[in-house]
C-alpha cells in the first residue's frame, strides 16, 4: 500500500547515512510501488468481468434447462398421446 511504500522509503533513507539508497533503487523501488496500488484496481475488474461471464453462463444454462424441459414435456405428452391411441385400437379391436 502507499503508506508501506513511503514507510519503506523513509526507513531506506534513515537506515544508513553511510550507505544511502541509489536513484536508481529509489526509483525502481518506487515505479514498484506503482504498478502494486494499480493491481487491486486491475484484479477488481478482472473479478467482475468473471462474475458476468459466470452470470452469462448462468442464463445461457437456465435457457438450455428450459429448453430441454420443453422438449422432455413434449415428448412425454407425445407418448403418452401415443399409448392412448394404441389403447383405443387395441380396446375397438377387442369389440369386434
Amino acid at each position: 500500500t502507499t503508506v508501506d511504500c513511503k514507510q519503506t522509503l523513509i526507513e531506506m533513507s534513515s537506515s544508513d547515512k553511510s550507505q544511502p539508497a541509489s536513484w536508481a533503487d529509489l526509483s525502481a523501488y518506487i515505479s514498484n510501488c506503482r504498478r502494486l496500488e494499480s493491481m487491486p484496481a486491475n484484479l477488481q475488474a478482472s473479478i467482475d468481468e468473471l462474475k458476468s461471464i459466470d452470470a452469462r453462463l448462468g442464463k445461457a444454462a437456465a435457457v438450455f434447462d428450459e429448453g430441454l424441459q420443453l422438449s422432455l414435456d413434449a415428448a412425454a405428452t407425445y407418448y403418452s398421446s401415443a399409448a392412448t391411441v394404441k389403447q383405443g385400437i387395441v380396446s375397438e379391436a377387442h369389440k369386434n
